[in-house]
């Protein structure tokens, strides 16, 4: 009996397990479908949201003789906006597989050929960056326009990979109620774009000894927010007494306006290079400096922030280098390593239809320096470590045949509560051992940094406090203005250049 009341509970037991597992698979089967569906709102909002903040592709404007009417400058203007529009519109559809703004730059019956075709592309995007345009005809009455764009830069991204295109298309558009619409729309070519072509190597390097440059009390984010060219002339004097020769310095994308810079802070730049110029310095700006993410639709934006800054300042001599990316090997590990090698690839392909200054990034080991050393005109690393641990590979770079840079090279002296400081003859001494092999190998050199900070601040260096208490005490400047005993050991090896 005792037997028999055991195996009902055990069955009972087993029964209440199974209805038990079902309504959690049920559950979690609901949450996974809201989650999915949740997912696929989210990517219908972005797309919408990247189609309504669109930036401006680069526009070039190839001369024709138009066949009918010729087109004022305005209407060209009008023209090349409903053209760009029109693709983004359809590159976000398609990315999407749901129309986006369609009905606003298609004709009806291209319009169903459009929507037919559309379907959800998981993990597709493209993107056209720039456009060279022909108006090959323009009726009397200009309202019907026959146009050709010759030469379009489009990046297409599956997954993880990307694809960069040139492609041409032939173009008919109407205007209707004032506004144009694309009635027909054929691609006539398409090619890989080469992105890897050579950069011829840069002379002179080899006698650049400088110095990584925040002011003292507003370092970081704060420096251009709160720039007095006062103290930047007198630090930017301290350092040419010193014997350092060359300044690198840092761009921080958002602070500067993103894709559109503030004029505020070109005229702030304009002040810092004439006071570099005063002082006899040459200039290493660093580009993008804490950018906003590698995604596909934020290209059109940085291609801007480029565009305005490469272009002002392609003439400027005092600049001797643009280092286009502080330590982007860092962002491997959160942004994805393919996303970030293919957002550099992207980013030296426009800073050359821009500028012909000389080109770099600043890795922060010596173990990815040779990434793109085809396409950079300096090959540049940062040495924290022994020199035993990057010497020989260092060494192995020259193979390469580019000259070399180690941009940031330094010890802290701190020496509080928590570990990680060195003494500062041990920060004096580590200093010259890297300005040696720079001199036995023919190399340039820039120390982190001339002064100590106040603060580190968190949203650049974390919340861990030993980390931040470390990062304010590699300059060869206290904040007292105390010059360092770091200075005397370096001396001997900054003054004969």
């Amino acid at each position: 009996m005792g037997s028999s009341k055991t195996n009902i509970r055990r069955s009972f037991y087993a029964l209440g397990f199974v209805l038990l597992g079902a309504l959690v698979i049920g559950v979690l089967s609901k949450v996974y479908e809201s989650y999915t569906q949740t997912d696929q709102k989210l990517s219908l909002l972005e797309a919408q949201k990247s189609y309504a903040q669109f930036r401006t592709p680069k526009v070039h404007w190839i001369d024709f003789q138009t066949k009918g009417t010729k087109a004022t400058a305005y209407e060209k203007q009008k023209i090349a906006e409903a053209y760009f529009r029109g693709l983004q519109a359809l590159n976000s559809s398609r990315n999407i597989g749901k129309s986006i703004g369609l009905e606003d730059h298609f004709g009806s019956e291209l319009l169903n050929q459009i929507t037919l075709g559309l379907s959800p592309n998981s993990g597709y995007e493209k993107l056209h960056v720039s456009h060279a345009l022909e108006l090959r005809f323009m009726s009397l009455d200009r309202s019907v326009v026959s146009l050709r764009d010759q030469q379009s830069l489009a990046i297409e991204k599956s997954g993880k990979e990307h694809v960069q295109r040139y492609e041409s298309y032939n173009a008919v558009m109407v205007l209707t109620d004032g506004r144009w619409h694309i009635e027909g729309l054929e691609k006539i070519h398409s090619a890989e774009a080469d992105v890897s072509k050579e950069a011829l190597a840069l002379s002179g390097v080899e006698k650049w000894r400088g110095i990584n440059y925040y002011p003292s009390k507003h370092p970081w984010l704060d420096f251009w927010i709160n720039f007095d060219a006062d103290i930047v002339d007198h630090d930017l004097g301290e350092a040419s007494s010193l014997g350092f020769n060359c300044i690198r310095f840092f761009i921080p994308y958002e602070i500067f306006g993103g894709p559109s810079i503030h004029e505020e802070y070109l005229l702030k730049m304009d002040q810092l290079i004439y006071l570099a110029k005063r002082h006899d310095l040459k200039l290493i700006p660093c580009l993008f400096d804490f950018p906003s993410g590698y995604s596909l639709h934020r290209y059109l934006d940085y291609d801007r922030h480029l565009e305005i800054l490469l272009s002002r300042y392609n003439q400027e001599n005092t600049i001797v280098l643009w280092d286009i990316k502080n330590e982007p090997d860092l962002d491997f590990a959160i942004q994805g390593e393919k996303e970030t090698m293919h957002w550099l690839k992207f980013i030296l392909m426009r800073a050359r239809s821009y500028t012909n200054q000389p080109l770099t990034i600043g890795w922060s080991k010596v173990t990815v320096a040779d990434r793109l050393h085809k396409e950079l005109n300096v090959l540049s690393f940062h040495a924290y470590e022994d020199v035993s641990s990057w010497r020989e590979e260092m060494n192995a770079l020259k193979s390469f045949k580019k000259p070399l840079l180690i941009s940031e090279f330094g010890r802290s002296n701190y020496s509080g509560i928590w570990p990680g400081g060195f003494s500062d003859q041990q920060q004096g001494e580590f200093l010259n051992e890297v300005l040696e092999v720079l001199d036995e190998t023919n190399s340039g050199g820039l120390i982190w940094c001339l002064y100590d900070y106040e603060e580190a601040p968190k949203n650049v260096f974390g919340w861990k406090p030993w980390v931040r208490a470390k990062q304010k005490n590699f300059g060869l400047i206290d904040l007292e203005r105390n010059k360092k005993r770091a200075i005397e050991t370096i001396a001997p090896r900054l003054n004969h250049y």
